[in-house]
This record gives structure tokens, C-alpha cells and sequence, in this order.
């Protein structure tokens, strides 16, 4: 979607875009600034810096044109960028795109650098030029919809043969962001684009190592914007550098950014559906703004073949693992006839969260954002955990009841009402500490479902098949009988997901107050193929790898443990942590099982593939450890930093004597 709007410029061979008037739907240029700058080497020695000329609106970011160079080394009085025997060349144009449909930074066509005589021994001494730059555009008074965000260019490239190491290179950082009425600081509208790399790096989908020869590439990075819409007079930034370098030895190497290469021109930027934004359900009670607590308890009472709506204002956002969160709780009451569903709306229409069956006794929803983890607040219900995930902005919101079955859209406010339609009723609270000014948080408590392993003594052995929470995270817990700290440094406790059948695991560890334990308290795949391992020790009783990642078991996750309570967070792939209050969410498929081991101890020395038993592969394992060149690192037997034959006396002395 991007590429259009710049590919209707060069189709029609217009000069520039015109900045159309403000009284129309689309944004309005507020102020940009963009530099080149062409360096005798890629670390900016010798930088030739170029600002961008202002236009006649004394704009410093002038109108984009597909083929006006603000810098071209040909025209410059400086001339080419010369380094020893080494001669580089290159142009660049840019600037601000605002149409109907898109608006954004656009790269001139035919942009590139030229590159003669670099030694192929020192790529780093390679030329590079780098193009900056910065927009900013307020949303009409129609506001706009449909946003999609991102990149996209067309890439040419042509290192002539025989040249070894030769190579093209774009680093690339971009970011796009929005800054809505009343809010006081800028969030992220997508992911920044972070594509920048070392020579002889592939990192998609803007960085190109090319081989000798020419090349064409057309990479872009385009994603959903989020939100999907944007009010009036809503601020967007844009900005970001971009470095184009290329080496080869002797013969000339060019890079250019044009559409030789495919239909995309580069640019930088933003689709969007001009305003207006799509109408709210009329219906929509409005609750006001909260208090410090929220609102006070309320009845949904659902109509036949229908929804019911209500609206309030959130003074300020609230995100995971702050001290702002926003909870809504349902619970039955006297005409609740079915189970009951409840989604979350933006102002602009696209929904935030749904849910059925996290609420009171597991037949109605709930929906949890921000902070940590709260406990639960009606019966047999899921934790406020903030699983719902975060509101990023201030501002209106819509809640929505429906019947069971009821089908929550991603726009447009669209509920399709449940296939029973009798009439419902379903009572509900929504609890907020997010006005500014209040200080309240409710006492973190910990999870409240979750899977007794008991106490876990030396040389216990204790594996758990999990069925995953469909809620969120799963929990269990275990009470370390001994401590594991330098006074104990053959002691371990290792936890694992071996076993586990086509889930891509995560696991974390948290303490009995719900503090991580350690500040790699977490892990997704140390175990290997996807499965999780986490370990705990001292260094000197580091052990081989157990699973197929080869990941030594050295302590890496704590070589600290109280003996005392400790809880587990087991997940699907991605959950994400929170550094206080059992703070863990996930977004992953919680579905199956999970397969949980722990194991702990007080190590044999001897024990060296570290299984808990004593075989003659132990002591195979250490000889070829012993004998290979160089000895690995666990040939140190004694522990005092070298690898001598009293290393493998010990060994023997120690394998023979049954530890």
C-alpha cells in the first residue's frame, strides 16, 4: 500500500507534490529537517555535511521530488570524496509527502553511491553516505482510519567480479510515532525499524551484502498501524537515518535506491482512509470519568438479538508492569440467563481485547490491563494479571456485553450479537487508578491457580505434566529446602520443559513475594528445539549441556537461592515479564500440556555429564574433555584456573572414590 501513492508520482512525472489545504481530510505538514551527509569513511571521518534546502515555504524539508538531488558530489564544490587511493561518488534527494492517502518522507529516485579503489582487506574504510531526516503532520478535523506504517524501496546493486570481499550495506533506523490530544508524551504507532548490521551480517529486510555481480532487491516493512485511527488533531513524527556504503577493490561499485529494481520508490511513511471515523454505537451509556478506585458497580442489560454499550474516558494510559491498570469484572446476578462476552473499543472503532470465560466461576468475561498481578475479584475467576494487555492512550472507550457466542470484530465497532436471543444481563465493575494524582494500587497477591511440586530436597528428582491455563499464564510452585550460595557449591536446581510435545515453551522464576530471583530470572530455549531451561548454581559446578541447544549448565539464570518458597510461570512463546508482583503474561496458543522437570542437589564432582549417576561415562566424558585441544573448560577439575595433569588425577581420584 505504501509504494502507490509514489508510484503514481513517477508514473505521471511530476516534479514535486503540492501541499494541499488543511480544510480537507487529509493531515497537515506541520515542520521536518533532513541532512546528507557523505563521509571519506563509514564512521563519519572526514564528513561532508549537506542540510537540506529549505522551499519556498520555509520549510526546511522541502517537497518531495522524484528527481531533485539536494547533494550530488558531481555539482558540489568539494567534489568526490577521496581516502588514500580510494574515490567515492553519490547523490541524494528527499522530502515530505502529503496526499490524500499517504503522507511521509520519500527518498528521490536514482539516490546512490559509487564506490573505486578501496583495499578489500579494509571494508571499514569504505565511503558511506548518510540521509536524516525528520516530518511532522497533525491529523485533520475528520481524523483518519486504516493506518498501515512502515518502509519500502527498491534496491540496485552491482559489484563487478573479481572482487573478494565485496559487499553493499544499508543501515536503516526508523520510527513512527503519535502523540494524541491531552496526552503528554509520544508512543510508538509500530515497531521501530532497526535493520543496521556489521559487513558479512543478513538482517531482513533492509540490510544487503551483495556478491559480485549485479543485484536487485525490494524489501519493505509495511505492518498495521496501532491504533488503527487516529482523532483530530493527533501529532505524528516521523524520522530516522539511513547509511548507504558499498566496497569493492579497484574497479567501481555502485548502490542506488530506484525503481530499476522494482515498483517501489523509497519511502518512509503512513497509509491511511481519510476521516471520518466511524460512528459509536449511539446507545453507549456513558459512565464519566473514573475516580481513583474506578466506577461504581453496573448493570448490562442485553437486549434480544442485540449488545449492550457503555463508554467512559481513561484520564491516562495504562501499561504492564506500571503502577496503572484498568480491570473489568463481571459477575451473575438474579436475570443472567447464558454466560456473558465483553469486548474493549477504541474511539476509533478497533477492538483492544475480548473475553468469555475468564470471569466469575468461569462462565463470563473479564478483561485485565496494565500493572502487575492483583488477585482475583469475584469467584472462581482468572488473576488481574494485565493479560489483556496494555492501553497505550488516553482517551474514549467502548465496552460491549453480549450473550455467549457473541463475535467481536477488529473495526468498526463490530459486535455480531449471539445466536441466543433471549434476552441477558450480566453486573459489572471496571477498576481504575489511572487519574492523574492518584497513588493507588491494590496489593499484589499471588497466583491464585497454580500447581503444588512440594519440597524439593537434595537429589530430588520431580517432573509435572501442566495442562496449560487458557487464561494466561500457569503456574506452580516449590519450597527449596536448602539454599544454593557459595557456602554449598556443589548444590544446583535445574528446571525444564524436555519432553514437552509440540509447544515453543518459556519459563520464569519468581520468589515467595513475587520478585524475580535473579535478573535473568527467565528463559525461552536454552533447553533447545524450543523448549525451556533454566539453572541455578554456583560456577564451579558448571556441567555439560543436557539438551541439544548445548548450553553449558553454569548458573547462568542465579548462582543465589534462599532455601524458601519459590512459584514458576510456565508459558507458551511470547509471554512477556514484569520485574515485580508475579508480573508475567502471555499471548501465545494456551493450549496442551507442558511437561515441567526440576531436579536439585548437591553435585558429584564426578558426576560429569551431571545425570545423577556415577558411570564409566563420566569418566569418558572427562578424558576427552582432558585430551581435546585445547581441553574444555570443565578439564579445570581443582577449580585454580588451569588445565594440569593434577586436574586428572583428581578426576580419577574422585570418579574411583564414588565421589
Amino acid at each position: 500500500m505504501i509504494q502507490n501513492p509514489l508510484l503514481a508520482l513517477a508514473a505521471t512525472g511530476l516534479a514535486c507534490l503540492s501541499l494541499v489545504s488543511s480544510s480537507v481530510a487529509q493531515p497537515l505538514w506541520v515542520s521536518g529537517t533532513g541532512s546528507i551527509t557523505h563521509a571519506q569513511r563509514a564512521d563519519g571521518t572526514g564528513a561532508l555535511r549537506v542540510p537540506v534546502v529549505p522551499n519556498v515555504n520555509a520549510f526546511a524539508l522541502p517537497v518531495f521530488s522524484a528527481s531533485t538531488y539536494q547533494y550530488s558530489s558531481s555539482t558540489h564544490p568539494q567534489g568526490n570524496i577521496v581516502f588514500g587511493t580510494a574515490t567515492s561518488t553519490a547523490r541524494a534527494g528527499l522530502g515530505r509527502i502529503t496526499q490524500p492517502s499517504y503522507f511521509g518522507i520519500g527518498i528521490a529516485s536514482g539516490t546512490a553511491i559509487t564506490q573505486r579503489g578501496n583495499t578489500n582487506t579494509s571494508p571499514d574504510a569504505a565511503s558511506a553516505m548518510t540521509i536524516s531526516f525528520s516530518g511532522q503532520w497533525t491529523i485533520g478535523p475528520a481524523g483518519v482510519s486504516g493506518l498501515r506504517a512502515g518502509a519500502s524501496m527498491g534496491i540496485v546493486g552491482n559489484v563487478p567480479s573479481p572482487s573478494l570481499p565485496a559487499f553493499t550495506q544499508i543501515n536503516l533506523t526508523a520510527n513512527f510515532r503519535y502523540r494524541t490530544p491531552g496526552n503528554e508524551v509520544f508512543l510508538d504507532m509500530r515497531p521501530p525499524i532497526n535493520a543496521a548490521s556489521r559487513p558479512g551480517e543478513s538482517r531482513t529486510p533492509f540490510f544487503f551484502r551483495g556478491v559480485s555481480g549485479a543485484f536487485t532487491a525490494s524489501p519493505s516493512d509495511i505492518v498495521a498501524a496501532n491504533p488503527s485511527g487516529l482523532p483530530p488533531g493527533t501529532v505524528v513524527i516521523i524520522n530516522g537515518t539511513m547509511t548507504l556504503m558499498v566496497h569493492n577493490d579497484d574497479i567501481e561499485a555502485l548502490m542506488k535506491l530506484d525503481l530499476d529494481a522494482s515498483t517501489l520508490l523509497p519511502s518512509f511513511g503512513v497509509d491511511y482512509v481519510p476521516g471520518p471515523l466511524p460512528e459509536p454505537p449511539p446507545e453507549a451509556v456513558f459512565l464519566g470519568e473514573p475516580n481513583c478506585f474506578g466506577f461504581e458497580p453496573r448493570v448490562a442489560n442485553i437486549p434480544e438479538d442485540g449488545v449492550s454499550w457503555f463508554s467512559f474516558d481513561l484520564p491516562s494510559r495504562a501499561r504492564f508492569g506500571s503502577s496503572r491498570y484498568l480491570d473489568v469484572a463481571l459477575d451473575i446476578n438474579g436475570n443472567t440467563t447464558r454466560p456473558v462476552a465483553v469486548g474493549l473499543y477504541r474511539a476509533d472503532g478497533s477492538l483492544v481485547a475480548a473475553d468469555q470465560f475468564s470471569g466469575f466461576e468461569r462462565v463470563v468475561g473479564q478483561l485485565s490491563f496494565g500493572g502487575s498481578r492483583r488477585g482475583p475479584r469475584t469467584l472462581g475467576a482468572a488473576d488481574f494479571d494485565g493479560r489483556s494487555g496494555n492501553l497505550e492512550m488516553a482517551g474514549r472507550y467502548y465496552l460491549a456485553f453480549g450473550t455467549e457466542g457473541a463475535e467481536f470484530g477488529a473495526e468498526n465497532f463490530g459486535v455480531i450479537p449471539s445466536a441466543f436471543n433471549d434476552p441477558n444481563s450480566v453486573s459489572f465493575r471496571v477498576s481504575t487508578n489511572t487519574v492523574r494524582g492518584c497513588t493507588n494500587l491494590p496489593a499484589a497477591t499471588p497466583p491464585t491457580d497454580r500447581e503444588r511440586v512440594g519440597t524439593l530436597v537434595d537429589n530430588t528428582a520431580s517432573s509435572i505434566n501442566l495442562p496449560l491455563d487458557p487464561t494466561g499464564v500457569t503456574w506452580l510452585t516449590f519450597q527449596l529446602a536448602s539454599p544454593i550460595d557459595p557456602s554449598r557449591p556443589t548444590r544446583f536446581l535445574t528446571i525444564d520443559t524436555r519432553g514437552t510435545d509440540g509447544i515453543d515453551t518459556m519459563l520464569a522464576v519468581f520468589d515467595a513475594v513475587g520478585n524475580p530471583v535473579s535478573a535473568t530470572f527467565f528463559d525461552d530455549d536454552s533447553y533447545g528445539d524450543g523448549l525451556s531451561q533454566l539453572d541455578f548454581r554456583q560456577a564451579a559446578a558448571t556441567r555439560p549441556s543436557t539438551g541439544p541447544a548445548q548450553v553449558p549448565l553454569d548458573g547462568r539464570n542465579g548462582m543465589v537461592l534462599r532455601e524458601g518458597l519459590y512459584y514458576v510461570a510456565v508459558s507458551p512463546f511470547r509471554a512477556t515479564y514484569a520485574g515485580r508482583d508475579w508480573g508475567a503474561r502471555t499471548n501465545g496458543p494456551t493450549a496442551g500440556t507442558v511437561r515441567v522437570n526440576l531436579r536439585t542437589g548437591a553435585l558429584c564432582p564426578a558426576d560429569f555429564d551431571g545425570d545423577s549417576q556415577l558411570t564409566p561415562d563420566d569418566l569418558a566424558d572427562y578424558i576427552a574433555c582432558f585430551f581435546s585441544i585445547p581441553p574444555c573448560s570443565q578439564a579445570d577439575f581443582s577449580g585454580d584456573g588451569g588445565v594440569d595433569p593434577d586436574d586428572l588425577a583428581d578426576f580419577i581420584t574422585a570418579f574411583f572414590g564414588g565421589c
